[in-house]
C-alpha cells in the first residue's frame, strides 16, 4: 500500500475511533425528548422514501412504456421483413424452377441455331427436327413478328401460303417481281426464323417447301402485323408506305 492511502485510511479510522467514542459516552437516556426527535426524524425519512419511490416508479412506467412502444415497432417492422422475405423466397424458388426449363430452351435455340448456319454454309437445308406449337409460346412469336421489318412480314406470309396451298417457294421466279425480296435477303429472313423455331422448311434445289409454322400465324394476323411495322418504318414517306401495301395486296392474289 501507498503512502498516500495509508494517510486516507488513517485519518479514517481516527474519525470512525471518535464518533464511537462520542456515541458511548453521550447519556442518551437524559437528552429530553430523544424519543420525538427519532419519531420525527424516522418520519421524515419515510416520507423522503416515499416521494423518492414515487418519482422513481413514474420514470420507470414511462421507460416501460417507451420500452414496450419500441418492442411494438420492431415487432412490426420484423413482420413486414418477414413477408417481404417470403414474397422474394417465393419468387426465387419460382425462378429456381424456371431455370431447368428455361435452359433446355436456350440449348435447343443454340442446337437449331448451330445447325442453320451449318446448313447455310454447306447450301444444303433440311428440317432441323419435328416441330410443334409448345416449343414457342405465342408471346415469343408475336413479339419476334413486330421486331421484323415490313418485308420480314412478307416472307413470313409467303411461307405460311406455300405451306397452306403445298407449292414451293423460287425465290428467282416466284419473288421477281418483288423488287425489295431478293433471293439472299429472303434466305437470311429465312434461316432467322428457321433459328427461332417460329417456322421451318427444306430447301433444295427447286426452292423452299414448308414443313412447319406456328399455328398462331394467319393471314389476317400476319396482314395486321405487316400494316403496323409498315406504319412505323415507313412514317413519313406516303409513296413508299403505299407501295409497301401494294406490294403485300399483290403478294396474296399472285397466281401460284
Amino acid at each position: 500500500m501507498s503512502e498516500k492511502y495509508k494517510i486516507h485510511v488513517g485519518y479514517i479510522i481516527g474519525i470512525l475511533v471518535s464518533i464511537i467514542i462520542l456515541l458511548m459516552t453521550v447519556k442518551w437516556a437524559d437528552i429530553p425528548g430523544l424519543k420525538d426527535y427519532i419519531s420525527f426524524a424516522l418520519t421524515v425519512f419515510s416520507l423522503g422514501l416515499a416521494i423518492l419511490a414515487i418519482i422513481y416508479s413514474m420514470y420507470s412506467n414511462g421507460s416501460l412504456t417507451t420500452s414496450l412502444n419500441l418492442l411494438e415497432a420492431s415487432s412490426q417492422k420484423l413482420s413486414t421483413t418477414s413477408d417481404s422475405l417470403k414474397y422474394v423466397t417465393e419468387d426465387l424458388h419460382k425462378s429456381v424452377c424456371d431455370i431447368p426449363e428455361s435452359l433446355d430452351r436456350v440449348h435447343g435455340e443454340m442446337t437449331k441455331t448451330r445447325d442453320a448456319v451449318s446448313q447455310l454454309s454447306s447450301g444444303v437445308q433440311a428440317p432441323l427436327r419435328t416441330q410443334n406449337d409448345s416449343e414457342q409460346k405465342q408471346e415469343y412469336v408475336d413479339d419476334m413478328l413486330s421486331k421484323l421489318p415490313p418485308y420480314g412480314i412478307a416472307i413470313v406470309t409467303i411461307f405460311v401460303l406455300a405451306n397452306q396451298k403445298s407449292f414451293i417457294i423460287n425465290p428467282s421466279t416466284y419473288l421477281q417481281s418483288f423488287k425489295y425480296l431478293d433471293s439472299d435477303y429472303f434466305h437470311g429472313v429465312y434461316v432467322t426464323l428457321k433459328a427461332a423455331g417460329i417456322l421451318d422448311g427444306i430447301r433444295g434445289e427447286g426452292g423452299y417447301t414448308c414443313t412447319y409454322y406456328h399455328s398462331s400465324l394467319n393471314i389476317d394476323k400476319l396482314k395486321t402485323i405487316y400494316t403496323k411495322v409498315s406504319l412505323k418504318a415507313f412514317e413519313g414517306d406516303d409513296e413508299l408506305l403505299v407501295e409497301a401495301r401494294e406490294l403485300y395486296e399483290n403478294l396474296l392474289v399472285q397466281k401460284i
